[in-house]
């Protein structure tokens, strides 16, 4: 958020606060941002931070990275990314034919089968392009972004 507010919108809060504080604008994650996706009555305006971000780049945005140890043992590494597949493809199965709505997200199945649809578990170019952008972005913003991944881990 903080890349888009100075560097596309060149917006610099004056600080960031929690939702109980008074604010002009407000950042809804997870399943709290799920139930409000289509905007809050007190905020005129609603954004979604990766169609922001594909808009102003053309790159995907990428909410999680999952990276492994360098030291983990090989066969371990096979045997997650053989869960990986496995559970993939079970979690797809059921999907289509066990979806049902979530009235704790208000979201119905359709909308369920829609915003699960656009995930994607694996990096390719693009993603790789886009991680590296907003490194470079927070690297402008004089934000580091810890911990450095080089020497930690290995994609897989």
């Amino acid at each position: 958020m903080q890349i888009l507010l100075a560097l596309k919108h060149q917006v610099q809060p004056n600080a960031y606060v929690t939702l109980d504080d008074p604010n002009d604008a407000c950042l809804l994650i997870g399943n709290q941002g799920l139930r409000q996706r289509t905007g809050l009555d007190a905020y005129p305006h609603r954004y979604d931070l990766g169609e922001e971000w594909t808009a102003w780049t053309s790159l995907p945005f990428v909410f999680v990275h999952w990276l492994v140890r360098l030291d983990l043992d090989p066969k371990l590494i096979a045997q997650l990314e053989d869960a990986l597949y496995v559970g993939l493809q079970d979690w797809a199965d059921g999907l289509f034919r066990f979806a049902s709505s979530r009235d704790d997200l208000l979201m119905r199945a359709r909308d369920i089968l829609s915003y699960t649809q656009g995930i994607r578990y694996f990096s390719g170019r693009p993603e790789q392009r886009s991680m590296a952008l907003f490194r470079q972005y927070l690297e402008q913003l004089h934000t580091p972004l810890e911990p450095s991944g080089d020497e930690m881990a290995e994609e897989h």
